[in-house]
């Protein structure tokens, strides 16, 4: 759907770039007044989301300068989006929905730098799914891989599974299963990136991942999710553990055929931490390993305005809806994002002290 009827103050794009594109990128909504744009989506409280932001620049005004700004999530920072000349840069979110709409906003931080935005997608989740996690944080996406894959996966969930480039000694290997059951995997892997896993030649060495962990130390959320190739006879066994820094982090793992295994690992990790894959001193066959997801943990997540307050804003907003239509997201937050004409508390839920 467009969105030209949700603001009075945007303007709609066309990308000047003759790089091939979707035709959903073709275009944009640029936005050259107020400090935030918000849009907002009804869901219901306490529903797992994925949320996708795309923004391809395309140089749709000719100065060949691709802009940088914020993006929030009800009231809490989510990224400083950094777009390129001809690039298609895309953020997205796992997130728990904090009341009965969501609001993403775009805000501006650089002169002359407007925010803009190429899509919006939003998803729902099934509610077992990353439910690992305290609802309180969200999970923002650093990579979603298919190892072994040929081509991206596109998921029942709109998740993309990109290809990995795999290290020399990698070896790919494709799954002789007819079918792999995954309802013992309760993030909902798509069969298609279980259909194939990349091992290594020799049970002495092991399988290094790497993600491309930021040089501050960051919390980090990883499933990793694996499914044996091929019926084993009873003199062969695969069993590994997950590594990192050389120190082992899960229990035993054994792939299973025709099925799928999950497992959840949580921990910090900055660009020197080092993760790794090897097999048991009991394993005949070498570590493999089908797909993973790994996201960054944010902050803890804030509850936003006090609900009573901002139901009280928005029926002003209904009765002066000219005046105020600029009123979007959250009125109190980020603090330098507060709505005009109100003042706000600096209360952990924020109190609205003047209009």
């Amino acid at each position: 759907m467009g969105d030209g009827d949700m603001f009075q103050d945007s303007q709609a794009e066309v990308v000047q770039s003759s790089k091939t594109m979707s035709p959903v990128m073709s275009t944009l909504t640029v936005f050259t007044t107020r400090k935030k744009n918000c849009y907002s989506f009804s869901e219901n409280k306490g529903n797992p989301l994925l949320v996708r932001a795309s923004f391809f620049y395309g140089n749709y005004d000719k100065k060949s300068s691709p802009p940088s700004f914020d993006m929030h999530i009800d009231g809490n920072d989510w990224v400083t989006v950094k777009t390129s000349l001809d690039q298609l840069v895309n953020y997205e979110v796992v997130y728990v929905s904090k009341g009965d709409t969501t609001s993403i906003c775009l805000a501006q931080t650089q002169p002359n730098q407007f925010p803009f935005i190429s899509a919006l997608e939003v998803r729902n989740l099934d509610s077992k799914m990353y439910n690992y996690l305290d609802p309180n944080y969200a999970l923002f996406l650093r990579s979603r891989v298919a190892y072994g894959a040929k081509e991206t996966v596109n998921d029942a969930y709109d998740r993309i599974w990109v290809p990995a480039t795999v290290d020399s000694g990698i070896t790919s290997v494709a799954s002789d299963a007819i079918t792999i059951d995954v309802v013992n995997a309760p993030d909902n892997p798509p069969q298609a990136v279980l259909q194939n896993a990349i091992t290594i030649s020799s049970t002495s060495d092991s399988i290094s991942i790497n993600p491309g962990f930021p040089d501050q130390e960051v919390s980090i959320y990883m499933n990793l999710y694996f499914s044996e190739v091929t019926q084993l006879d009873t003199t062969q066994n695969r069993s590994f553990k997950a590594y990192i820094d050389k120190k082992p982090v899960s229990d035993p793992i054994i792939p299973p055929y025709g099925e799928v295994t999950e497992t959840f690992i949580n921990f910090t990790a900055s660009s020197n931490t080092s993760f790794s894959l090897a097999a048991n001193p009991d394993s005949t066959l070498p570590p493999l390993v089908n797909a993973m997801e790994v996201f960054y943990i944010s902050d803890r997540l804030t509850d936003g305005t006090n609900s009573k307050d901002v139901e009280g804003l928005s029926e002003l907003q209904k009765v002066f809806s000219d005046a105020l239509h600029e009123w979007s997201g959250d009125p109190c937050l980020p603090s330098p994002y507060t709505w005009e004409w109100i003042s706000c508390s600096n209360d952990t839920i924020p109190r609205i002290t003047a209009l």
